[in-house]
């Protein structure tokens, strides 16, 4: 480590994971009994296995994602009272996580007057990278902003979240609009290129014939246009009853080649239509049939509803494609298609004709009758074809396959996933059925109509999970001089490392215990959890920490020499303590905090910035500082949208602009001086030149840093170990420009400083740190002095991240969320057991 006399400092503003927990949505149940927990921890221990059936109550889903342990899903709400009022006929986003339950993202409604019968729903979901795409029949989406706020975004049909702040956009300029475009949006999928694939619903052919072929978009960026000739739809079966054809209704890739499902029955090529009932191939120039060998792909209509592909999923060189596809004559033994085909990747034929899904139902008499079955979802996971739908027999042609409602193959044959999906009251009147799915990697997830799953009662929602013990992980961290802080999704908060003034917080004595190398949970004064907790800081070499509640309460642990606590004392505390004299109010709820040597930060609702603490403003620590006993407000600033803290300095974001007060030797205030400031002064890249349109932003021992809007990274201050990234070690009073090897540092979305190192998270997922590096705190895998911003290997993929003294943190995702450390490990601060130091990051260590 660094050889130093002056205590250091460091605040983390860290990324949102994926609950944005910055948002002011109070978590719901789907099934309207708030006596239900978000999650029950009941499995299913009748069925012993590497898996096992797990509880989640919920609702019914059109459609699900997953990542990272969060689960997203779509439904429809009828008329019901929802949280953004009684929409009529509107359908709604929710997310739900083990420890944190069902909360509500948005709802989306096609227009503002209630009492219409214009329905709208969210058809389709998909997950790629932070961005997870919505489609549907819409127009507006309504939506809690981070301050708590209703908005409305105007987005017609297709949208996009932010999984990591909860931002909604629009996608293609807001152009997908019916019937130029799409009628209802019903599958969404992107090439490696970033090209947006887009399957809707099938106008009307009486409207404009043109249209039938309007059903798959692809978006390049600039334009939208239709995929090859398109695809054309049969009228027959086009009524009053029926409506227009399904349209598309699935896409996935294999490598280059994009598998299409839908009601269609022809492609075309030019002008040229082929044969290709319901499942298509495209290859990016030409469209190809799939099961060209036979009168059609997959089959007839059932009761003369049109047939149509409901998904496809591929493992290996098969593809299965499941639907409402049916013979009209199905008695449960014969050789026709029902629900389920398998196709070849290779030849695009049938691989097995005789695959058909069979339901027998209860009858009056008490005996069962025969019918046929029909596929909902499909999903590769964990190596093998999970489907899901109305069936509780498979036949192969060979035999048959009790399974009800759920199914595995496993690359050889069929089974069910324990005693798969059932009850609802042992159905008399109605049928359960398995519906979406949706994987995170780690877990399967299943919607459908059901309250059994295996032995387990559910309701609609259930998940089929390791059997091993889950448990609630980190959504952000913190790095303090040699601690760090790590809050839940449950919003509880754990903390490890150097305990000298007890900044561990779980109430362990400093004397007995000088550092804990393994986390251990922040408690208040009673011993009990501190909990709803959405937002940690850790001083950097001050040894305190704080801890913001949904409420808007802060609470403070650790050293309290300096007034840091906000209790009006000096008392160090080894537990969690509330900050007092907070100011009242909605407009002055807290929503973010900060912590500096032996100084805090809050920012308001209001955009106000309070402080308390000491504030070092001279020329040397400790020659000229102003005292704070208790939370007071910094005057000259407003609109402020983000906040950080560096040793003896503090930065916030204002309307886009960085401006930053106190210590100022080094120039890490960036105003082009090295005097010290009682208030705010901005940042400037050059003489009468500010830094703008600045999103995120940290301080150091001594440096500053912050990410623009742009993905362009801005770095000032001390720069004797390479901290600013621009090549060389010369200190700088203006802010430059990060740089890599091959060019300036991009697409940076996060941003943290250590003592005299700095890190950044760019919007691929990739980590990068340069500066100091020792003690192995950039994790490189040298102790090697970094000039300019390397990449770095990480066994999880970062969503927040800190930097301490001489060590980093990152939460990440791994099996289930996790964090993973690297380092100076001499006081515990790596949390993984141990006081050994680590050149790389070590592997999911919470």
């Amino acid at each position: 480590m660094k050889a130093t006399s002056v205590k250091k400092c460091l605040y983390l503003l860290a990324i949102i994971a994926c609950l944005a927990f910055g948002r002011s949505v109070q978590a719901q149940y789907w099934s309207g009994d708030p006596n239900y927990p978000p999650y029950n921890n009941t499995i299913d221990d009748t069925e012993p296995g590497p898996y096992v059936w797990g509880a989640i109550r919920g609702r019914s889903a059109n459609a699900m994602a997953a990542t990272n342990g969060v689960l997203y899903a779509a439904a429809y709400s009828g008329n019901e009272e929802g949280d953004y009022g009684s929409w009529e006929y509107s359908g709604f986003l929710a997310e739900w996580t083990k420890c944190a339950g069902w909360q509500y993202p948005a709802s989306v409604f096609r227009t503002t007057t209630k009492g219409t019968n214009d329905v709208a729903v969210i058809a389709c979901v998909y997950l790629n990278g932070y961005y997870l795409y919505v489609g549907g029949n819409f127009h507006t989406i309504a939506y809690t902003n981070t301050y708590g706020t209703l908005e409305y975004l105007l987005a017609t049909n297709i949208a996009k979240l932010d999984i990591r702040d909860g931002a909604w956009s629009t996608v293609a300029g807001n152009t997908l609009e019916y019937p130029t475009n799409a009628y209802c949006v019903q599958a969404i999928n992107m090439d490696g290129s970033g090209n947006l694939y887009v399957g809707a619903a099938a106008a009307l052919a009486g409207t404009d014939p043109t249209l039938q072929t309007n059903t798959l978009k692809i978006w390049n960026g600039t334009t939208w246009a239709t995929v090859g000739g398109g695809l054309l739809y049969p009228t027959y079966l086009e009524n009053e009853y029926n409506g227009p054809p399904n349209g598309v209704t699935a896409l996935t890739w294999v490598e280059s080649d994009l598998y299409v499902g839908g009601s269609f029955v022809e492609v075309v090529n030019g002008v040229t239509p082929t044969v290709s009932e319901t499942i298509a191939k495209w290859d990016g120039t030409d469209w190809y049939a799939i099961g060209a060998n036979y009168d059609s792909a997959i089959g007839f209509a059932y009761n003369l509803q049109e047939p149509y592909v409901t998904s496809i999923a591929q493992l290996g060189t098969n593809i299965f494609a499941a639907g409402f596809f049916f013979s009209t004559n199905w008695d449960g033994t014969s050789l026709v298609t029902n629900g389920l085909a398998r196709f070849s990747t290779v030849t695009g034929d049938r691989i097995q004709e005789a695959l058909s899904l069979g339901w027998y139902y209860p009858v009056a008499d008490g005996m069962t009758a025969p019918d046929a079955g029909y596929g909902l979802g499909l999903l590769a996971f964990d190596g093998q074809i999970y489907l899901s739908g109305l069936f509780n027999q498979i036949y192969t042609g060979t035999n048959i396959v009790e399974a009800t409602n759920i199914a595995v193959w496993d690359g050889i044959s069929w089974s069910g996933v324990g005693t798969g999906l059932g009850n609802v009251a042992d159905y008399p009147l109605g049928s359960p059925w398995g519906a979406s799915l949706a994987t995170d990697g780690n877990v399967l997830f299943v919607s459908g109509n059901f309250t059994t799953a295996g032995s387990v009662a559910v309701d609609d929602v259930a998940e089929w999970v390791p059997n091993t013990e889950g448990f609630c992980t980190a959504r952000q961290i913190a790095a303090g001089e040699d601690h760090g802080t790590l809050l839940g999704f449950d919003g509880t908060v754990w903390g490890w490392g150097g305990n000298g003034y007890g900044q561990v917080g779980g109430g362990l004595s400093p004397s007995t215990y000088p550092y804990v190398s393994n986390p251990v949970e922040v408690v208040n004064s009673a011993g009990h959890p501190i909990t709803n907790i959405i937002a940690v800081a850790a001083g950097h070499g001050g040894n305190h920490s704080l801890a913001l509640q949904s409420g808007g309460a802060i609470f403070a642990w650790g050293a309290g020499y300096d007034y840091q606590l906000g209790t009006g004392s000096t008392t160090d505390y080894d537990y969690a303590v509330s900050v007092a004299d907070l100011p009242t109010g909605s407009a002055n709820k807290m929503i973010a905090v900060a912590a500096a040597f032996a100084w805090s930060v809050s920012l308001a609702t209001n955009g106000t910035v309070w402080q308390w603490g000491e504030v070092q403003i001279g020329p040397h620590v400790g020659t000229s500082f102003i005292t704070y006993d208790y939370p007071t407000k910094l005057s000259g600033l407003s609109n402020v949208t983000a906040i950080a803290c560096g040793l003896y300095h503090a930065l916030a974001v204002s309307n886009g602009y960085v401006c930053g007060w106190g210590w100022n030797q080094q120039g890490q205030l960036g105003n082009g001086t090295t005097t010290s400031a009682a208030t705010p002064v901005y940042v400037e890249t050059s003489a009468g030149v500010y830094l703008t349109n600045v999103v995120a932003i940290a301080g150091g021992y001594e440096h500053s840093i912050a990410a623009k809007s742009d993905g362009s990274v801005w770095a000032w201050g001390s720069n004797s170990d390479g901290e600013l990234g621009d090549g060389g070690t010369t200190s700088s009073s203006y802010a430059v420009q990060v740089e890599t090897a091959s060019g300036y540092l991009s697409d940076v979305i996060a941003v943290a400083a250590g003592e005299y190192h700095s890190l950044a998270l760019d919007s691929n997922g990739q980590l990068w740190a340069w500066g100091y590096n020792a003690d192995g705190e950039l994790g490189d895998g040298t102790t090697t002095q970094r000039l300019k911003a390397v990449p770095i290997t990480t066994p999880v993929y970062p969503l927040s991240i800190a930097g301490g003294t001489a060590f980093s943190l990152i939460v990440g995702v791994g099996e289930f969320y996790s964090f993973s450390s690297w380092g100076s490990g001499a006081n515990g601060e790596l949390g993984n057991g141990g006081t050994t130091s680590s050149d790389t990051p070590l592997s999911e260590i919470y």
